[in-house]
């Protein structure tokens, strides 16, 4: 926005490309896509809907992006990520076996 208005006093820094870098954007996405499967496997619907929010986030990343185009090419090797594919709503069990969360 400031730069819209012309109140950017300093550009904006490249992206960071080094081989740490690329590994933290990694981690992040996986810690999104824990966090995306364990919400998809609530049993609150605002909670599944949280899921494919996160997933679609993740998805819209540029890192994801070019990962993906990365595999696309054949480059890069990359593992599927996991809970980067579509959210599956899963119907909850009617019985729990563990103890309730409450909220």
């Amino acid at each position: 926005k400031a730069e819209k208005e012309g109140r950017l006093h300093k550009p904006h820094a490249e992206p960071k490309s080094s081989a740490k870098a690329m590994v933290n954007r990694t981690q992040a996405m996986l810690a999104w896509a824990h966090i995306a499967q364990a919400l998809a496997g609530a049993d609150q619907p605002e909670d599944r809907r949280l899921a494919e929010a996160i997933a679609g986030y993740v998805r819209q990343m540029p890192h994801f992006v070019e990962l993906q185009r990365a595999r696309k090419r054949g480059q890069g090797g990359q593992r599927e990520l996991p809970g980067m594919s579509p959210v599956q709503v899963v119907p909850s069990p009617s019985a729990r076996s563990g103890p309730e969360v409450q909220r």
